[in-house]
């Protein structure tokens, strides 16, 4: 995909997650009472809201790390066996061919 087509798609995705994003927000303006273990706080529900997406945000970046991180160190294990492998192949090639006869 070109860069300027994928740009394009990017922008109106977030235009069409931002507009309906916008509209709840101006019309959950109202103020709530957020009560949690060590206390409680007043605020908008849209900004409650918006604090509760980006603790789910947070959290489900937190679950994807530990298989990030096994992904990435069996990539690295099969590009060293690759490179190990392509080096025994350039060794064999450099070998002289010996006639049984």
């Amino acid at each position: 995909m070109k860069p300027s087509l994928r740009r394009s798609l990017y922008s109106l995705i977030f235009i069409l997650v931002m507009v309906p994003g916008l509209l709840v927000f101006m019309r959950n303006s109202g103020e709530v009472e957020f009560n949690y273990l060590l206390g409680s706080i007043s605020l908008s529900l849209a900004g409650l809201m918006l604090l509760c997406f980006c603790a789910g945000v947070v959290a489900g970046l937190a679950a994807l790390l530990p298989m990030l991180v096994r992904q990435r160190w069996r990539i690295a294990r099969l590009v060293k066996q690759g490179r190990m492998a392509q080096t025994e192949i350039d060794n064999l090639r450099t070998l002289p061919l010996r006639d049984k006869s």
